[in-house]
């Protein structure tokens, strides 16, 4: 399935809306103050408003929803996706979905925070999180929500946890950050970090929350690691001690004595290094030992696991 625009270009254009917008209520009696443009609903509207009330679960008697038209970005519009605003008399959010053929495949949501008739189980997310996945991959029949629903199916409670499917090409992260809980899948390739290819659930407060995917946006290039574990270490150091920074500190111009031997930490993860293109990276953090207990010095180095390649960032905090 062919993905062209990716998830910053999605929020980028959230932000061009078109002031005048096509009201689709869902609540036929709830009046509302926005410019309107009558139209005939299509079928994908159609397709659309029974997405959030059959899926999403919203209720029909509370909910407006808004078409967005929405300027062209780059001379290239998507003529296969839409914009909404839904708002109740309590909430207002917005929904991206996408069409393939005419038929609803796809959707995003961003900023939907009360309960929705099919959230029976607000004791308990994992359960909510499940039948969410399922009714989601029966409606949309996305190839890839097989990957996700079955290594969320391994899953029997909602602590922090990071798992990597037997095939090594999805990963499920369960991130808690009250009052969030996060379901993050990646794709990826031998068991790799990969922020850019995900498929997020958010819930907050036991309420569904966002749903967000990339999983398509970007493609992995390239996963060969040419460049060991040890070898990355060793190359960054060195270059981070011949690229050392001066640094304002105490009202003063100093310069960091030496960088500690071993690293704060080391992560390989995919990287964006190309418009829609990641590369596996690693990600190496130094501590610069100097004379000043209360101020540290951090170096952040990146060098391409398939090139070698390094690029270092000092800070200092």
């Amino acid at each position: 399935m062919k993905k062209s625009t990716i998830a910053f270009l999605t929020i980028i254009t959230l932000s061009f809306l078109i002031p005048t917008s096509i009201i689709l209520t869902l609540n036929q009696n709830q009046p509302t103050d926005t410019p309107q443009t009558t139209i005939q609903l299509t079928e994908q509207h159609k397709q659309a408003q029974t997405f959030l009330t059959d899926i999403i679960g919203l209720d029909p008697t509370k909910y407006t929803l808004s078409l967005q038209p929405t300027i062209p970005i780059i001379e290239k519009y998507d003529e296969n996706k839409q914009y909404y605003q839904i708002t109740s008399s309590t909430n207002n959010f917005t929904a991206t979905i996408e069409y393939e053929n005419k038929e609803l495949i796809k959707c995003e949501i961003y900023g939907l925070n009360e309960p929705t008739q099919l959230a029976q189980y607000s004791q308990d997310p994992l359960r909510i999180a499940k039948d969410f996945i399922a009714k989601y991959k029966e409606f949309s029949q996305i190839p890839y929500m097989t990957q996700i629903q079955q290594i969320l199916n391994q899953i029997t409670k909602t602590e922090p946890i990071t798992i990597v499917s037997d095939s090594g090409e999805t990963i499920l992260k369960i991130i808690q950050k009250d009052p969030y809980l996060t379901f993050q899948w990646q794709r990826t390739i031998e068991g790799i970090e990969n922020e850019y290819n995900q498929f997020n659930l958010i819930l907050k407060d036991n309420c569904f929350y966002t749903l967000h995917d990339t999983w398509e946006s970007y493609t992995i290039i390239d996963a060969e690691i040419k460049i060991s574990r040890s070898k990355a270490i060793s190359l960054t150091k060195a270059q981070a001690m011949d690229e050392r920074q001066r640094y304002w500190y105490d009202g003063k111009f100093i310069r960091p004595l030496s960088i500690a031997d071993q690293p704060l930490s080391v992560e390989l993860r995919m990287r964006q290094r190309t418009y829609t293109g990641v590369f596996p990276c690693w990600i190496i953090k130094f501590n610069m030992v100097g004379d000043y207990p209360d101020f540290e010095f951090i170096i952040v180095a990146f060098i391409w696991a398939d090139t070698g390649a390094i690029n270092i960032q000092s800070t200092g905090y």
